[in-house]
């Protein structure tokens, strides 16, 4: 049993094989989640920026790369889906 984001560092990283490995430990993987992104950008700029894109995703490939090697369950032991993959926040200056 582990958090989300550590659960998917270690998917992320060690699934994908060899070749991309060293690619992989460079990434980290669910530093916050969509919303505590969003707290945090707010609470950093406050009025002096807004947000103008928010966008999170698992990419393509990722199921059908990583379901064919685990099992990921939640803490009563029912199947969930994973979590998404991918965070692209635009910000602007006001």
């Amino acid at each position: 049993m582990m958090f989300v984001n550590d659960a998917m560092e270690f998917l992320y990283t060690y699934t994908w094989g060899e070749n991309s490995y060293s690619h992989e430990v460079k990434e980290q993987f669910g530093y916050f989640t969509p919303l505590e992104y969003t707290s945090f950008i707010n609470n950093l700029f406050g009025s002096n920026a807004r947000i103008v894109e928010f966008l999170h995703f698992l990419q393509d490939g990722y199921e059908d790369h990583l379901l064919e090697k685990i099992y990921f369950y939640d803490e009563s032991y029912n199947k969930v889906p994973l979590p998404d993959s991918t965070c692209i926040i635009v910000i602007e200056k006001n």
